[in-house]
């Protein structure tokens, strides 16, 4: 038995779970740490999370239209109730570019949201945007 090859190839399942590909010249470390760092993005929908406002949002919000507050109040409910926020989540989210690499959540484990629309005619490829 290999472990690391073995975890490897289920690192590659994984990817494919994903929508994405694992280029030829990954080795099998290389794999896993990619995997490991992409998974850590998602956000885990089994927990409940706190969820707080940065003081230019709170500013900004009541001038807002209804529709947008309405869906960024669904989006603290969804984290507080233990459900999915993939449908909001960047496209990026499963992005394996070390430049694409969040700091807040790698150093102090903070997820946090940028808030944009998207335009109506933008497509996004490997995961459901806002």
């Amino acid at each position: 038995m290999n472990f690391r090859h073995d975890f490897a190839e289920m690192a590659r399942e994984e990817f494919r779970n994903l929508g994405m590909s694992v280029p030829k010249e990954w080795d099998d470390y290389e794999i896993c740490i990619k995997l490991f760092q992409v998974l850590q993005r998602h956000i885990n929908s089994n927990i409940p999370y706190y969820v707080l406002y940065s003081k230019e949002l709170l500013q900004k919000l009541p001038y807002l239209p209804e529709s947008d507050r309405r869906e960024i109040k669904r989006i603290e409910w969804c984290l507080r109730n233990c459900q999915s926020i993939t449908e909001y989540m960047s496209r990026d989210i499963n992005t394996t570019s070390m430049r694409k690499s969040d700091f807040m959540l790698k150093n102090w484990e903070i997820y946090h949201v940028h808030l944009e629309k998207v335009q109506k005619n933008k497509k996004c490829t490997k995961a459901p945007c806002w």
